[in-house]
């Protein structure tokens, strides 16, 4: 081989170093590793997705003629977005970009499907989270989703004309948690925590005694027959192995500040509403079998609470039950 040629094997060598050394790209140099979102961040953001969806179907609801699209739709519009901006508001990929909206029915069914799958996919995240901040807030908006399917559907009975009794108990159902139930066989609550429940049910089913004595007709109907039902879950829990029976034969209540028909309603609801409040502070580090019952029984005593107002002034529900909203 000649001297010219070795030159310009060596120069062309040198050139292909040069042109490589000049790119980002190396040839000895691996796949970049890219980071990735942890657990947590994925479920968080799944969560606030599903709060946009139901923003999305609410606002396609609007339109309905049904009572119970309406009202869900009013409810959802008014708790959607804070249940979003708590799950840190929606991931946007590509900030720069115009994304494009989710198509949704402009249905009544469309928006219930809508609710049920954030319902359930809330729930079934508060099974699983291992965040414990992330498992009381799916736990809370999936309950919130909840109440507002049963009170969207209540209120349309109501005005349709339907004769719901006003003291009931009532269970939700989901595909997620399995086993929904207001007494749970065996539980891993403490027992002395498990004793105070049964002390507030006897409490609560004594002031609706009282309330009854004060009322008369239909009104006194609805006090005694939620006054058995407290009083039978009493019952039902202080049956439950180890747990204290700490029911007295009386309490105090507020009840001789209380006396007409209006101010009675306002005792109940704020008696149901304590009891719903408790059975949620009883949530955060709740073992998940635990979950199934006080959530349902949480979910009884908002919806009783409700079920005492007036169905042609809608109320409120919360967006996230049992959670302190910023300040």
């Amino acid at each position: 081989m000649t001297l010219s040629a070795l030159a310009w094997r060596s120069t062309a060598a040198g050139s292909l170093v040069l042109a490589l050394a000049g790119c980002s790209w190396r040839m000895e140099t691996p796949a970049p590793d890219w980071p990735s979102p942890d657990e947590v961040t994925l479920m968080r953001d799944a969560a606030a997705q599903r709060e946009q969806d139901v923003i999305d179907a609410a606002a396609g609801a609007t339109a309905s003629t049904t009572h119970d699209a309406l009202v869900l739709a009013d409810l959802e519009a008014d708790a959607a977005p804070e249940r979003l901006e708590a799950f840190g508001g929606l991931y946007v990929a590509y900030p720069s970009a115009s994304p494009s909206p989710s198509a949704q029915e402009d249905s009544v069914g469309g928006l219930q499907e809508t609710v049920i799958d954030a319902q359930d996919g809330h729930f079934a995240d508060a099974l699983t989270a291992t965040d414990p901040d992330l498992a009381v807030l799916t736990a809370s908006a999936g309950l919130s989703h909840a109440l507002s399917l049963w009170y969207s559907t209540w209120v349309a009975g109501v005005v349709e004309g339907d004769e719901a009794a006003a003291s009931a108990e009532r269970v939700f159902e989901s595909s997620a948690l399995a086993g929904e139930t207001l007494v749970p066989e065996g539980t891993a609550v403490d027992a002395a925590t498990v004793a105070e429940l049964v002390r507030s049910h006897d409490e609560a089913g004594y002031l609706y005694e009282v309330l009854a004595a004060r009322a008369a007709d239909s009104e006194r109907d609805q006090w005694l027959a939620r006054r058995d039902l407290q009083r039978d879950r009493a019952s039902a829990l202080v049956a439950l192995p180890g747990i204290e029976d700490v029911r007295e034969a009386t309490y105090v209540t507020p009840t001789r500040e209380l006396p007409d028909a209006a101010s009675r309603v306002v005792a109940a609801q704020t008696e149901e509403l304590s009891i719903a409040e408790t059975y949620m502070s009883l949530v955060p580090g709740a073992d998940p079998e635990d979950l199934a019952w006080l959530l349902t029984a949480a979910y009884d005593a908002y919806a009783q609470a409700a079920a005492y107002g007036d169905a042609t002034v809608q109320a409120s529900v919360p967006p996230l039950p049992g959670v302190a909203s910023a300040p």
